[in-house]
């Protein structure tokens, strides 16, 4: 065996420690970074859950309350149009407020539609 190939295993053999370290601490680093991210990414999704239920809690109450009023449970489409476009000026947080029948049927709405001008059937 000459001593270039003598030369080069003997460095070889120093180095493959270092590297064997170098390449567990990279490997150990990469899972922290995964942890920190899966850990960030959960408390950003838990904060967006309990953004998303008070909004929730919001909108229920609110129309809890609106559903209660003579006028919505006495179906009158007039009646009914004018309390919803009060109701939504003091509720900011719903762009619009409407009444169906259980059919689809439009009774009134918070922007003042003809009662009829658009319909639910095909929702769900």
């Amino acid at each position: 065996m000459s001593l270039t190939t003598r030369i080069v295993l003997l460095m070889l053999l120093a180095l493959g420690p270092a590297l064997a370290i170098q390449g567990w601490n990279e490997y150990a680093l990469r899972i922290a970074r995964d942890e920190t991210v899966r850990a960030d990414t959960m408390a950003t999704t838990r904060a967006v859950a309990d953004d998303l239920e008070q909004v929730a809690d919001e909108v229920r109450r609110s129309l809890n309350l609106v559903a209660r009023d003579p006028r919505i449970l006495a179906l009158d489409p007039a009646a009914c149009g004018d309390y919803l476009r009060g109701a939504a000026t003091e509720l900011p947080h719903l762009n619009l407020l409407g009444l169906t029948r259980p059919d689809g049927a439009v009774v009134c709405n918070s922007i003042g539609s003809s009662p009829g001008a658009y319909s639910n059937v095909g929702r769900a």
